[in-house]
Order: structure tokens, then sequence, then C-alpha cells
């Protein structure tokens, strides 16, 4: 029970797959980081699982389970550091449109490229804008120190 509990606190509010609360840009660079090495890790277990199974169901299974939970992690915590800002979630969406709409008029390679120079231009863009000051629709200021109110 007690190891349940730590994995549905992952998903409770605050908890770093939740949609909900605010992250300072400094949590958010860490995190994404932290994303970058799970995209990394996520390539050495599918080498790994493809190598040691072959390509069958369970080796794309185990792959894209993994991927799911690496996905929305990412967007979990995009999504809180536009609560940040005092920006809606759905903000996220003019990001994912536009990334579909770019791989979908340019070739492959072309759009790989265009694809990850925007998002490194908004990755910079969200970590180079300062969080709303004081508590916003979203929750309390990450950087407040004093006690949430109740």
């Amino acid at each position: 029970m007690f190891q349940l509990n730590i994995f549905l606190n992952l998903f409770r509010k605050n908890g770093v797959f939740s949609f909900t609360g605010r992250i300072n840009r400094s949590k958010y660079i860490i995190r994404s980081l932290i994303f970058l090495l799970m995209c990394i890790g996520n390539m050495f277990l599918m080498l790994g699982t493809f190598h040691l199974l072959g390509d069958k169901p369970i080796s794309w299974i185990i792959v894209i389970a993994v991927g799911f939970f690496i996905i929305l992690y990412s967007l979990a915590n995009s999504i809180k550091r536009l609560h940040d800002l005092n920006l809606s979630g759905l903000w996220i969406l003019l990001w994912i449109v536009l990334i579909g709409l770019i791989s979908n008029f340019l070739g492959y390679s072309t759009a790989k490229l265009t694809n990850n120079i925007i998002s490194f231009i908004i990755w910079v863009i969200m970590i180079s804008l300062p969080g709303s000051p004081g508590p916003n629709k979203y929750g309390e200021d990450p950087l407040s120190t004093t006690p949430p109110t109740a």
C-alpha cells in the first residue's frame, strides 16, 4: 500500500504528473533536464528491449508506455510553467498545432530541424520570463516566502 501511495502522489496536486499549480523558472529548467535524461533513457530502453525481445508487440508496449509517461511529465511541467506566467495551459495546444502544421507542410528532415528550433525558442522564452508575482488564479507564487492562505 505504501508504494501505491507514492505512485498516486505523483498525480495529486503539485505532483510531477499533475496539471495544477505553478512552478518557477529554476524548477522548470531542472525538470526540463530531467525530461531530456528521460528521453535518452527511453532511447536506450528501446534499443535494449528490441535487442533482447526483438520486434514483438511486448517491445512496442513497453517503449510506448514509458514514452507516454515521459510526454505526460513534459506536458504537466510545461502547463505549470504557463500557469506561473498567468497563462492557461491551453496555450500548449498552440505549440503542438504549430509543430504539427510545420511537419505537415515541410518535408520530414526540414520539419524535424524547424520543430526543434521552434521548441528551443519557446523553451528559452518560458525560462526567460519571470512568473507573475503573488498568487494568481492558478495558485500561490512558488517564490513566495509566506505560507499559503487556507
